[in-house]
Formats: C-alpha cells, sequence, structure tokens
C-alpha cells in the first residue's frame, strides 16, 4: 500500500520554529556532548551522522546528483549509491544566490553543487511512529539556505522528524529559455523538481529514521506544487498556513483567499 505523506504548510519569512545557526560549519567540531551516531542504510548507500542533546542529525545528504555540466538546467538525476560509510556530520555547501533579501539570505556565492539534505529525529527506532516535516525554505526562490534553520529544536520539543534541504533558486532554478525547452525534458522548474526528488527520498529512505506521516512546505511552493502534474501521487494533503505572527482577525480572510481549505 503506497505510503502517503501529509502536507502543511509553513510560514518561513521569521524562521519562527527553528533557532539560527551561526553558520554552515555546524557538526562535530562545535560543543562537548555529540558522539558518532549509529550507522543508517539508506536507499543510496549507509551514512553516519552524529547525536546531540537528544536528538540524531544527518547532514549533508546527498539526494541528487551534483546539477553540473551536462546535468545543468536539467530535471534533478538521482544519486548513484555508494557502498563506503558517508560521513553526515556537517552541512554541504549552499546553493548559488545572490544576496537580495539582506539578512535571510545565505552568503552570496556561485555553488552549483548544492543538492543535499538534512535529517534530525529524536528516535531511530522505527516503532517511535513519529510524524515527519520537511522543511523548505524561504526566500522567494531567489536566495535562502538551510543551515540557518536548526532543525534540532523542532524535533526534540515537537517530538518529530524533520527533512530539511537545498534546492537550485534563482536562474539556476527556475530559468526558461527556447533552447532548454526544446530538449525534451520538464524545463523552468527545476527548483520544484529538486524539492519533490527530496519527496520520493523521504518516501523511500524515512522510515529508517523514525517515520509516521506528516509535513510542511512554505506556501508558494505549496500553491505551485499543488498544480504541478508530477506532483500526482507524493502527497495526500496540501494546506498552507498563515504566519505565525498574522492577527487572529485575518486568519478568516487569509483561510478565504486560500479557498477556505481546513485540515
Amino acid at each position: 500500500m503506497r505510503r502517503q505523506i501529509t502536507l502543511f504548510g509553513l510560514a518561513v519569512a521569521m524562521g519562527t520554529l527553528c533557532a539560527p545557526w551561526p553558520g554552515v560549519a555546524a557538526g562535530l567540531d562545535q560543543g562537548s556532548e555529540k558522539s558518532l551516531s549509529p550507522v543508517i542504510e539508506t536507499k543510496e548507500g549507509p551514512i553516519q551522522g552524529f547525536t546531540s542533546n537528544g536528538v540524531t542529525e544527518f547532514l549533508g545528504v546527498p539526494y541528487a546528483e551534483p546539477p553540473v555540466g551536462n546535468l545543468r538546467w536539467q530535471p534533478p538525476k538521482d544519486h548513484a549509491p555508494w557502498t563506503n560509510v558517508r560521513k553526515a556530520t556537517e552541512f554541504a555547501p549552499i546553493c548559488a544566490l545572490t544576496t537580495t533579501l539582506g539578512v535571510f539570505s545565505g552568503p552570496q556565492n556561485n555553488n552549483e553543487d548544492c543538492l543535499y539534505l538534512n535529517v534530525f529525529t529524536p528516535d531511530l527506532n522505527s516503532s517511535a511512529r513519529l510524524p515527519v516535516i520537511v522543511w523548505i525554505h524561504g526566500g522567494g526562490n531567489i536566495d535562502g539556505e538551510t543551515p540557518g534553520y536548526d532543525g534540532s529544536k523542532l524535533a526534540s520539543q515537537g517530538k518529530t522528524v524533520v527533512v530539511t534541504l537545498a534546492y537550485r533558486l534563482n536562474l539556476m532554478g527556475f530559468l526558461a529559455h527556447p533552447a532548454l525547452d526544446t530538449e525534451g525534458h520538464p524545463f523552468g522548474n527545476y527548483g520544484i523538481l529538486d524539492q519533490q526528488a527530496v519527496l520520493k527520498w523521504v518516501e523511500r529512505n524515512i522510515a529508517r529514521f523514525g517515520w509516521r506521516q506528516g509535513q510542511r512546505h512554505p506556501r508558494r511552493s505549496v500553491g505551485w506544487r499543488c498544480r504541478h502534474r508530477t506532483q500526482h501521487g507524493l502527497a495526500a494533503r496540501r494546506r498552507p498556513v498563515p504566519p505565525r505572527n498574522l492577527p487572529e482577525r485575518l486568519h478568516a480572510v487569509y483561510a478565504a483567499q486560500q479557498g477556505g481549505r481546513r485540515g
């Protein structure tokens, strides 16, 4: 029986649910209460993260091949399997971006090898039957990054498995051009296809991290993905939620704008 993952919305503009990380290099070198995690066998290969303060973290896990060279402006390609244990103790480099949104953006860079995700779980035992939240960072699909969101806080306090991810941005993620349009593959929304590739990774692997069900996405990606034909079968339900600081009197207006969907 196909397992479907419930989608919920998430207000990401202020990152209110997660405390910020100071930089990309977070990992085993920071803090004194961290120890290597058990090795987890994903469908792609074995990975090993670390455990700290009751949460096990797997950082910088590849979910697709680097979108460079012949894979630039192509749908994400599944990552080749590996056999040796892959260390997953540090965030991967963030995707190429500018600094359009200032403090909400990561440092400006031209890195294209960035299709990685991170998993935070308070319990690796599958009998824990934890819900899963997939956090897609905001930034208007122009900029943004995942190391700024500490999924361990939400995993620990919310008793959930949290997955954060990087996806192609700006011209690398959303360029449409006649030359690309005629190549015979889905085009233009590469960043959205990256997000869907993560959902497929979750579907294949998340049971090894204490999964039950549940998921969240920022409002814009929810809207686009609801309309995307390749979304079929990846989610049972999608519901954007209003920003956390939205006045109560405006919740009804927001619900009406979203078509009155509840639950």
